[in-house]
């Protein structure tokens, strides 16, 4: 995880390429416009969720633990740089310890699945003066933090059906199935139209519980060690959106001065 985040960090750092003489050319007209910048997008996303945690404490993208994921996307644009929005993020993560290359987890013999349902907000901040009526800048990098909260509900396969395994009370406590979550991530945003956008993104989503897997602490039966509780679950979604601009008026992001 600290690797991803690394990486994250050092985003802004390479994203902004130097700007050549014909970006220059195009600043100066930024410079000299009038921001009226605001505007609403509704739309969806589609791509992938997975989980890292007890029985996946690494692997990114890992085919088998990898599953589609959909959500609702509402993002309201304050400016050229920064954006507000909501999101209703809906995923499966699973984990299976006899995927793992390691033989203590190998021989713990877990295995879990749970839906994840999620609703949360995040602050979106673009690396280039970006809107939807911009016809100097099409695209643009961005990265978003936010907060939210989720609801999950670890389960087996057991008799085709599904058991909660909550309900078998492995380590002798009782979890909660909501939690906070931040999601931080980034993208890239563009657009096709001035109606029409599109966007990529990756987000890994901290929450506050270690109990997304149903591992944490010890077997209650043996106080046999079962799981690491010094660092909660996290989840990921990666994939694209596409958003529509809402209303029949153009709200113009420049409107250049005559020189």
């Amino acid at each position: 995880m600290n690797k991803w985040l690394i990486i994250l960090l050092l985003i802004p750092a390479f994203a902004i390429p130097q700007e050549s003489d014909h970006f220059e050319k195009k600043n100066s007209i930024l410079k000299k416009s009038v921001p009226n910048t605001k505007s609403t997008e509704l739309g969806i996303f589609g791509g992938a969720s997975y989980y890292n945690g007890d029985l996946n404490p690494a692997s990114q993208f890992n085919p088998a633990l990898t599953n589609w994921a959909l959500g609702i996307v509402l993002r309201r644009n304050l400016n050229s740089r920064w954006s507000l929005r909501l999101n209703g993020m809906y995923g499966t993560v699973n984990g299976d310890d006899a995927l793992s290359s390691s033989v203590a987890q190998q021989s713990r013999g877990i295995s879990f699945q749970s839906k994840i349902y999620e609703f949360s907000g995040q602050a979106e901040f673009n690396f280039f003066p970006y809107c939807v009526a911009n016809d100097i800048i099409y695209f643009s990098p961005y990265l978003f933090l936010g907060v939210g909260a989720f609801r999950y509900n670890p389960t087996t396969a057991l008799n085709s059906g599904g058991q909660e395994l909550a309900t078998l009370n492995s380590e002798g406590v009782t979890y909660s199935k909501v939690s906070a979550v931040l999601p931080i991530g980034f993208g890239i945003k563009a657009k096709f139209s001035n109606r029409f956008l599109f966007g990529i993104e990756w987000s890994q989503r901290k929450t506050w519980t270690d109990y997304i897997d149903d591992v944490s602490t010890t077997y209650a039966s043996s106080g046999r060690q079962r799981g690491n509780s010094k660092v909660n679950d996290y989840y990921s979604f990666a994939g694209a959106t596409l958003t529509i601009r809402l209303g029949s008026k153009l709200n113009s992001c420049w409107h250049p001065n005559n020189n």
